[in-house]
């Protein structure tokens, strides 16, 4: 943060703490074009109650599904003609407790346990 943000944000919130009620509502909106920040974050920033951060926060979610799902997958669409996903979804629920038992899948508990649950358009991104 540069010194002459700094200063605007100093004489920003020393406004903003003078402010009327409706000032206080467009102060912070001034303050959320300029910077990107969410109107949450801003109102606290300009009340000093957080610290003003340079860019988004960007936290990657975490992964729950692996290569195994993957290529479990690709045995299946082929097993099953390389029908879309939606199909594909339903005929799980039906087939894969029996193909897991006969031994057609070789896969973990885990594995199995996840493409009882996974969503027709997670199977779409697996696939590709």
């Amino acid at each position: 943060m540069s010194r002459t943000d700094d200063r605007c944000l100093k004489q920003l919130q020393a406004r903003y703490r003078k402010a009327s009620k409706k000032e206080k509502t467009v102060i912070p909106d001034e303050y959320v074009k300029t910077t990107g920040y969410h109107r949450k974050h801003a109102t606290a920033v300009l009340n000093g109650q957080r610290e003003r951060v340079q860019g988004p926060i960007r936290r990657p979610r975490r992964a729950h599904y692996g290569v195994e799902e993957a290529h479990a997958l690709a045995t299946l669409a082929d097993l099953f003609d390389d029908i879309c996903s939606k199909r594909l979804r339903a005929a799980l629920d039906v087939e894969l407790p029996r193909l897991y038992q006969a031994g057609v899948l070789s896969i973990s508990a885990t594995c199995y346990g996840n493409l009882l649950q996974v969503s027709p358009a997670t199977m779409d991104r697996l696939r590709e």
